[in-house]
C-alpha cells in the first residue's frame, strides 16, 4: 500500500481545499515540517481517518464533529480523500476512498444546524463504487490494506508520543498488542476455555457442597434420641467445613439410617395412641352435646309455663276490651247517620231562605234594567263623534312625522359624514406614523441581528463543549470505579498474601517435623537390624568386621515411631503443601489482578488527565479524582449558565431573521394602508357636502316645529277617543249587568221552587233511618255522643289487635310446653359442667397425641428426604473431583499459574515472533548506536520466575558486557530503540503475511530527544530503508532535520487555517 494523493477540506485546521501529491518528492524520505500546532499531525490523522474512520491517536481518539474545522463555515462539507495503490499479482491497483465525517450543516429552511452522519465511498480500480454500505466499505478497506487500525498504527503510522509504548510496555501489554498483530488469540482462547471449564467444575463442586450443606442443615434430631449428640456433631462438622468430608458424610448417612428405622417404629405407636384419644374425645363430645340439648328443653318448658300463667291472668282485661270495641263501633255508626240527617235539614232551611230573598229582588232589578239601557244609547253617540275627530288628527300627524323623520335622518347623515371625515383624517395620520415607526423598528432588527451574527456558531461550540463535559463525566465515573476496585483488590491481595504466609509457616513446621521423625525412624530401623543381625564372631553385613564393640542402642524417645505414624505425617505434609500451593496461587492471582487494576486505573487516569488538560488547560497535572470531579462540576455549571445565554441569543437571532425576512412585505402593506387612508379622506369630504344639501331641502316642508308637538296633538285626540270609548264601555257593562241580574234572579226563583219538595223528602227519609239504627243498637243518644267524644274511632281496631295477639301468645306457649315435655320424656336434668370438664380433658389429651404424631411425622419426612437426596450426591462428587483435578492441573500449567513457570501458552508462542522482530530490529539499533546496544528477551528461566515476563525486553551493552532494563535508556536511546523495534515489527508482519505490501511509513516526532550524532545515525537508517520502494515521512519541527532531509512538505497556519507546500530538492 502506497499513498498517491491526499485531499481534504474543512477537516481539522484545514479550512480550504488542500491537495497533497506524494509523487512529488524526488526521494522516498521526506520531512513534514512546520511550527508546533501548524497542522502537521492533522495530515497523519487524515490518512488514518480515510482508511479507518478514526483519527490516529489511541490516547486522544477523535471522530465526528471533533474533526470538523473551526476555520470553515458550517455550509462547507468536511471530507478527506485518499488515493493509494496496492500491489496485486505484480500490478499496482489504484483505489480512491472519500470519507465525510459526522458534521453539522445549516438547515435548508429556517435557522439552526442539523447533524449529518458519516459517509464513505470507495472507488475500485475499474472505476466502480464498491458499496453504499459503510460497514461493508470499511471491511473492504481493511481487507485491501491487510491490517487492522491497531496493526497499521504500529508499523505504518507511528503516532506522536505512542510509538515508544511497545518498547516500555510490560509483557501483558505486549501480549495484547502481539495478539492483534500475529493472530495468537487462539492460544489465549485455549487457556480461557480451560479456565471456563475449571471454573465450571469448581462451581459445580461448590454447588454440590452447598446443596449437601443445605440438606444436612434440614436434619431434625429428636432430643430423646440416644445418639443425638453424635449426630449433632456430625451435622455441625459438615455445615461448618469449607469442603465436603466424605468420611463424615458416610458416618452421617449411617446414623441417619438408624434414626429413620427408629422413627418408623415410634410413628406406628403414636398413630395408635392418637386414634384411641380421638375415640374418647368423640364420645365425650357427643355426651356433652346431648346434655346441652336436654337442658334447653327444660328451659323451654319453664318459659312456656310462665307464659301460660301470664295469659290466664290477662283474660278479664281482654274480655272488657272486646266489649268496649263493640260499643265504639256502634257509636260511630249512629254518629254518621245523625250527621246525614242534620245535613238534609240544613239544606231545606237554606233553600227556603234563598227562595224568599230572590222573590223580593225581582221588581227593583227590572227598574235598573230600563235605566241602564238608556244610558248605553247616549254613550254610544258620543263615542262615534270622538272617533271621527281622531281619524282626522291622525292623518295630519302621520304626514308631519314623515317629514320630521326624513329631516332627522338627514341630520344624522350629516353628522355621520362629519365624523367619518374626522376619523379618516386621523386614520391617514396614524397610517403615516405606523409606517415611520416600522421603518425605525426594521433598522433596529438589522442592528440586533448583526450583533448576534455568530450566535449559531457559538451555540454549536457550546454544545460540543457540553458533550465533552458529559464524556469527561463518564470517564471520571469509570476512573472512580476503577479506583474503588483497585482499593478493594489491594485489600484482597494483602489478605491472600497473609493467608499464604500462614500456610507456608504451617507447611514448614510440619515438614520439618516429618523430616526429623522420618530420619529418626530410618535410623531406628538401622539400629534394629544391628541388634538382630550382629552376633559375636560373625561378619557385619555392612562393614564385614567380626568384632562389634559398640552396637547401636535405640534412643528411648524414638522407640514409639512406626511406619503408620510416619505415613500419617506424610499425608499431613502433603495436605499442608496443597494448602500452601492453593494459597500461593490465590496470592499470585490477586497480585496479578492488582497489577492489572493498577495499570487500568493509571491508564484511565492518564487518559482522563489528558482530556481534562485539553478541555480545561488550566487544570494542574496529577489532580486527584475528587478535585477533578469538583473542577468538572464547576465547568459544567459555567457551561450551563453559558448555554442559557447561547440558546437565548440563537433563538433571538432566529426571531430577528424571521422578522427581517417579512419586513419588506410589512412595509409595503403599511404604505398601502397610508395611501388608502388619504383616498378615503377625500371621499368623505364629497359625502359631507351632499348630506348638507339634502337636509336643507327637508327643513322647508315642516308643518310642526318638532316631532313632540305632532305627537302631542295625536295623543290628545287619542285620549278623547279613549275616554268616549271607556264611557260607552261602562254604560254597556252596566246595562248588560242589570239585565243579567234580573234574569238570574228569575231563574233562581224557578229553581228553588222546584228543588224544595225533593229536599224535604230526603230529610224525612234520613230521620226514619236514624231512628231505626238507634233502636237497633239500643244506645241512647246521650251514651253514643259521650262515647264518640271520649274514644277515637281507631281505638276499636287497636283493641281487637290486642285480643288477637293475646290468643296467639297463649297458643304459642301451649305448643312450646307440649314440645318440651315430648323432648324430656322421663329424663332428669343433666350435670353439664362435669360433662364439659370431661370433654376438655379428652380434647387436651387428643391435642397432645396429635402434636406428638405430627412432630414425629415431620422429623421422619424431613430426614427421609435428606437421606434420599444425599446418597446420589456422593457418587456425583467423586466424578466432579476427578474431572476438576485433571482440568486444574492443565490450566495452571498453560496459564502460567505454577510457581517458577509463570509464562503462559500465548506468551510462549509470541516469544517466537518477538525473537524474529528483535533480529530485524537489532540490525537498525546497532547501526543507530554504532554497535553499542542491542535488544534481548529475558531467558526462559527468568521469563517465568515470579510473574510472566516472557515478553519483557532487556538492552545489552557491548561496552559493559551486561544486560539492563530498557527503562534505564535515556530519552534519545529509547527513541532509537523504539524506532528500531517498530521497523523490525514491520518487517516481521510483512514477512508473516504475504498479502501485505506496505510501501509507506510515517513517524510523528521524537527526533528532538536525539543528539546530533544519534539523529544522523537514525536518519541514515531511514534513508537506507527509503532507498528501496518504501515511502517514509517524518513529522517534526526540529530545524536540524531540514538540513539532513532535502524534500520537505512545509505546513503553515494563519487566521484562515493550515496550508501546505512542497519544497523539493
Amino acid at each position: 500500500m502506497r499513498p498517491l494523493t491526499l485531499s481534504l477540506e474543512a477537516f481539522g485546521s484545514y479550512a480550504k481545499r488542500t491537495r497533497i501529491d506524494f509523487t512529488r518528492p524526488n526521494q522516498n524520505l521526506f520531512l513534514i515540517a512546520g511550527d508546533t500546532g501548524a497542522g502537521k499531525t492533522t495530515l497523519f490523522d487524515a490518512i488514518v481517518f480515510a482508511l479507518y474512520g478514526e483519527a490516529s491517536s489511541n490516547l486522544n481518539k477523535k471522530d465526528g464533529t471533533e474533526l470538523q474545522s473551526q476555520f470553515a463555515d458550517y455550509s462547507t462539507e468536511p471530507f478527506v480523500e485518499l488515493t493509494f495503490t496496492e500491489q496485486s499479482g505484480g500490478a499496482a491497483l489504484q483505489y480512491t476512498v472519500h470519507r465525510v465525517p459526522r458534521h453539522l450543516r445549516p438547515l435548508k429552511k429556517g435557522a439552526g444546524l442539523k447533524d449529518e452522519k458519516e459517509t464513505v465511498s470507495l472507488l475500485m480500480p475499474d472505476g466502480r463504487e464498491y458499496s453504499l454500505n459503510q460497514k461493508e466499505t470499511d471491511a473492504k478497506l481493511e481487507e485491501i490494506v491487510g491490517l487492522t487500525k491497531e496493526q497499521f498504527m504500529q508499523i505504518a503510522m507511528i503516532a506522536q508520543g505512542e510509538f515508544m509504548e511497545l518498547l516500555r510496555a510490560d509483557s501483558n501489554k505486549k501480549k495484547d498488542i502481539f495478539r492483534k498483530l500475529f493472530n495468537t488469540e487462539l492460544f489465549q482462547r485455549i487457556v480461557d476455555e480451560l479456565a471456563r471449564q475449571r471454573k465450571a467444575r469448581n462451581t459445580e463442586i461448590a454447588q454440590l457442597h452447598t446443596a449437601c450443606q443445605t440438606e444436612v442443615a434440614h436434619i431434625l434430631i429428636p432430643e430423646d434420641y440416644e445418639s443425638a449428640d453424635h449426630l449433632q456433631e456430625l451435622t455441625r462438622q459438615l455445615i461448618m467445613s469449607d469442603h465436603l468430608n466424605m468420611a463424615v458424610m458416610e458416618e452421617l448417612l449411617r446414623e441417619l439410617g438408624i434414626l429413620e428405622r427408629q422413627l418408623k417404629t415410634r410413628l406406628s405407636a403414636a398413630r395408635k395412641a392418637y386414634e384411641l384419644a380421638a375415640g374418647d374425645r368423640d364420645a365425650s363430645r357427643d355426651a356433652c352435646n346431648h346434655a346441652k340439648a336436654l337442658l334447653g328443653s327444660f328451659t323451654q318448658l319453664e318459659q312456656a309455663q310462665q307464659e301460660l300463667a301470664a295469659c290466664a291472668a290477662a283474660e278479664p282485661e281482654m274480655a272488657e276490651a272486646g266489649r268496649l270495641a263493640e260499643v265504639i263501633d256502634a257509636s260511630y255508626e249512629l254518629a254518621a247517620s245523625y250527621q246525614r240527617l242534620t245535613d238534609a235539614a240544613q239544606a231545606v232551611r237554606q233553600t227556603e231562605s234563598e227562595l224568599t230573598k230572590q222573590q223580593a229582588l225581582l221588581p227593583r232589578l227590572k227598574q235598573e234594567q230600563r235605566q241602564t239601557a238608556e244610558a248605553e244609547q247616549s254613550a254610544g253617540q258620543a263615542r262615534l263623534e270622538a272617533a271621527a275627530h281622531y281619524t282626522q288628527t291622525e292623518q295630519q300627524v302621520k304626514a308631519a312625522l314623515a317629514v320630521l323623520a326624513r329631516l332627522g335622518r338627514a341630520e344624522l347623515e350629516l353628522h355621520c359624514c362629519q365624523q367619518t371625515l374626522n376619523g379618516r383624517k386621523e386614520a391617514a395620520r396614524l397610517a403615516q406614523d405606523a409606517l415611520i415607526t416600522f421603518e425605525q423598528q426594521e433598522q433596529q432588527w438589522h442592528t440586533q441581528a448583526a450583533l448576534r451574527a455568530d450566535a449559531f456558531q457559538l451555540l454549536e461550540r457550546w454544545k460540543a463543549q457540553n458533550r465533552e463535559a458529559g464524556n469527561l463525566a463518564e470517564e471520571l465515573a469509570v476512573a472512580g470505579q476503577l479506583q474503588t476496585g483497585l482499593r478493594e483488590q489491594e485489600r484482597l491481595a494483602e489478605q491472600t498474601q497473609e493467608q499464604y504466609r500462614l500456610a507456608r509457616q504451617r507447611f514448614q513446621a510440619i515438614n520439618e517435623e516429618y523430616n526429623d521423625k522420618q530420619l529418626a525412624f530410618l535410623d531406628a530401623q538401622a539400629g534394629f537390624l544391628a541388634q538382630e543381625k550382629l552376633k559375636p564372631g560373625e561378619p557385619c553385613p555392612v562393614c564385614g568386621s567380626v568384632e562389634h564393640p559398640r552396637p547401636c542402642r535405640l534412643p528411648a524417645n524414638h522407640r514409639e515411631l512406626t511406619r503408620e505414624l510416619i505415613d500419617e505425617l506424610a499425608k499431613a505434609v502433603e495436605k499442608c503443601q496443597q494448602e500452601q500451593t492453593r494459597a500461593s496461587t490465590a496470592a499470585g492471582s490477586a497480585a496479578e489482578l492488582l497489577k492489572e487494576k493498577q495499570a487500568s486505573f493509571a491508564a484511565a487516569k492518564t487518559k482522563l488527565e489528558a482530556r481534562l488538560t485539553q478541555s480545561l488547560p488550566d487544570t494542574p497535572a496529577g489532580l486527584p479524582l475528587e478535585q477533578a470531579q469538583q473542577r468538572l462540576a464547576e465547568w459544567k455549571a459555567e457551561l450551563q449558565t453559558q448555554g442559557k445565554k447561547r440558546q437565548q441569543d440563537a433563538e433571538q437571532l432566529v426571531q430577528l431573521q424571521e422578522a427581517i425576512k417579512g419586513a419588506g412585505g410589512q412595509r409595503q402593506m403599511l404604505q398601502g394602508q397610508s395611501d388608502r387612508a388619504n383616498q378615503d379622506s377625500a371621499s368623505a369630504r364629497v359625502a359631507l357636502a351632499k348630506a348638507q344639501e339634502a337636509y336643507d331641502s327637508l327643513a322647508a316642508q315642516k308643518t310642526f316645529e318638532t316631532e313632540a308637538q305632532a305627537r302631542q296633538a295625536l295623543a290628545q285626540a287619542t285620549k278623547d277617543k279613549e275616554l268616549a270609548e271607556a264611557a260607552y264601555a261602562v254604560a254597556l257593562a252596566a246595562s248588560q249587568a242589570a239585565k243579567t241580574a234580573w234574569e238570574t234572579a228569575a231563574t233562581l226563583v224557578r229553581r228553588y221552587a222546584e228543588e224544595l219538595p225533593g229536599q224535604q223528602k230526603i230529610q224525612a227519609a234520613r230521620q226514619e233511618t236514624y231512628q231505626s239504627i238507634l233502636a237497633e243498637k239500643a244506645l241512647p243518644e246521650a251514651v253514643w255522643l259521650m262515647v264518640t267524644r271520649t274514644h277515637a274511632k281507631t281505638e276499636a281496631a287497636a283493641l281487637r289487635a290486642r285480643l288477637s295477639a293475646h290468643e296467639t301468645r297463649k297458643a304459642t306457649a301451649a305448643g312450646m310446653a307440649a314440645a318440651a315435655r315430648a323432648a324430656i320424656g322421663d329424663a332428669t336434668r343433666p350435670d353439664l359442667p362435669k360433662l364439659e370438664e370431661k370433654q376438655k380433658a379428652a380434647e387436651t389429651d387428643l391435642e397432645s397425641k396429635r402434636a406428638s404424631l405430627e412432630q414425629l411425622n415431620e422429623i421422619y419426612r424431613v430426614n427421609h428426604g435428606v437421606y434420599q437426596s444425599l446418597q446420589p450426591k456422593m457418587a456425583e462428587r467423586g466424578q466432579l473431583v476427578q474431572s476438576y483435578v485433571r482440568v486444574d492441573s492443565l490450566y495452571n500449567r498453560l496459564a502460567g499459574k505454577v510457581t517458577g513457570a509463570r509464562m503462559d501458552l500465548e506468551t510462549f508462542v509470541q516469544r517466537y515472533h518477538l525473537q524474529r522482530i528483535l533480529y530485524a530490529a537489532n540490525q537498525r539499533f546497532r547501526d543507530m548506536t554504532a554497535g553499542q546496544y542491542e535488544l534481548r528477551m529475558l531467558g526462559d528461566e527468568q521469563a517465568g520466575d515470579g510473574k510472566n515476563r516472557g515478553l519483557d525486553l532487556l538492552v545489552y551493552s557491548s561496552v559493559t558486557g551486561k544486560e539492563r532494563e530498557v527503562r534505564t535508556l535515556s530519552g534519545g536511546e529509547s527513541f532509537m530503540a523504539a524506532l528500531s523495534l517498530a521497523l523490525g515489527m514491520a518487517d516481521q508482519i510483512q514477512a508473516s503475511q504475504a498479502a501485505i505490501n506496505l510501501d509507506m511509513m510515517f513517524i510523528d516526532e521524537g527526533f528532538g530527544a536525539l543528539d546530533e550524532h544519534a539523529r544522523d545515525q537514525a536518519v541514515r537508517v531511514l534513508q537506507k530503508m527509503a532507498a528501496g520502494s518504501k515511502l517514509i515521512g517524518i513529522i517534526s519541527h526540529v530545524s536540524e532535520l531540514k538540513q539532513e532531509i532535502e524534500d520537505q512538505l512545509i505546513v503553515t497556519k494563519d487566521e484562515e487555517g493550515s496550508h501546505v507546500s512542497w519544497q523539493i530538492s
